[in-house]
């Protein structure tokens, strides 16, 4: 167990110094010019139902 815990430790030391980070990246999401509902929130295609009551989604039910 001593052994496994070495060699563990050492492929460790040697991939986090090889340039290769195995943690998250840390760089921040927020956009340049600070966070806006309009560059956080992208615009999409949805269009109001007026009329839930023909098909297709009449037949849309919650389980």
């Amino acid at each position: 167990m001593k052994k496994l815990r070495i060699v563990l430790t050492i492929f460790l030391l040697m991939f986090v110094s090889g340039g290769y980070s195995v943690l998250a990246n840390t760089q921040s999401f927020i956009p340049n010019g600070g966070a806006t509902s309009t560059n956080i929130y992208l615009p999409d295609q949805r269009k109001l139902i007026s009329n839930a009551n023909q098909f297709p989604y009449n037949t849309i039910v919650d389980i």
